[in-house]
């Protein structure tokens, strides 16, 4: 009952695995830290976990990623999520929850004000769920690493999160990769990137994102002047876009990783 940090991850236990495990975890009060990702649970096996865990009021990291939760498993998570007001990291990366299964954890995660780390990659929620999730995020003003990656979350999602990004003063990461966002898109996030003073990281490659986009988005970085790495590759930012980001990028004094791979930028 000592323990305080738990990992189990990558064990193929399904779903009988957590029921003969809940009753042990739910025990353990002193826990800060469980990773139960990569175990293929299952929404049933959700059920289980979410009894087990929201016992755990000293849990500051929770790993749930790649666990096929769906929809029902993100909804019965939910409530457990809600009661863990220390929790400062929380990571539902690969669960295909979709854009339900987010609208159900929004109001759990905009309870749980301590965060400063949120990983929701690899989900499907789509703009519907991006719009749900905008709500939620204006609450977590402590957020300082947000990663949204693969949502398919379009321009619409882009345009919804952009407000809540903005308040989020405190960010040093932001990865919003491969979510087939275009131009209209990236014009709606820019204003929220550029008052993102601290932030040092920003992943936005892999998107629909042409010359206009990034004219927009040249105007915004090039205010971030703690940026250290910015991947902007696998767009279409072409020869426009690459001369509106050059005089942005020199602008960058502490950037040490660069990325504009696949650009189609020419000569």
């Amino acid at each position: 009952k000592s323990l305080t940090s738990l990992g189990i991850s990558a064990n193929d236990i399904r779903r009988e695995g957590v029921i003969a495990l809940a009753p042990v975890i739910k025990e353990l009060k002193s826990l800060t830290s469980l990773s139960i990702d990569s175990n293929d649970i299952g929404s049933e096996g959700a059920i289980e976990l979410g009894l087990a865990i929201k016992e755990l009021q000293s849990l500051t990291s929770l790993n749930i990623d790649s666990n096929l939760l769906g929809y029902e498993g993100a909804k019965v998570l939910g409530p457990a999520i809600k009661e863990l007001k220390s929790l400062t990291s929380l990571s539902i990366c690969a669960n295909n929850i979709g854009n339900e299964g987010i609208i159900a954890l929004a109001s759990a995660i905009k309870e749980v004000k301590s965060l400063t780390s949120l990983n929701l990659c690899g989900n499907e929620i789509g703009s519907e769920g991006a719009v749900a999730l905008a709500l939620a995020m204006k609450e977590l003003k402590s957020l300082a690493s947000f990663n949204i990656d693969s949502n398919d979350i379009r321009d619409e999602g882009a345009i919804a999160l952009g407000p809540a990004i903005k308040e989020l003063t405190l960010l040093t990461s932001l990865s919003i990769n491969r979510n087939k966002i275009g131009n209209e898109g990236a014009i709606a996030l820019a204003p929220a990137i550029k008052g993102l003073a601290s932030l040092t990281s920003l992943n936005i490659n892999s998107n629909n994102i042409g010359s206009e986009g990034a004219i927009a988005l040249a105007s915004a970085i090039k205010e971030l002047r703690s940026l250290t790495s910015l991947n902007i590759g696998s767009n279409k930012i072409g020869r426009e876009g690459a001369i509106a980001l050059a005089p942005a990028i020199k602008e960058l004094k502490s950037l040490t990783s660069l990325d504009i791979n696949a650009n189609n930028i020419g000569s």
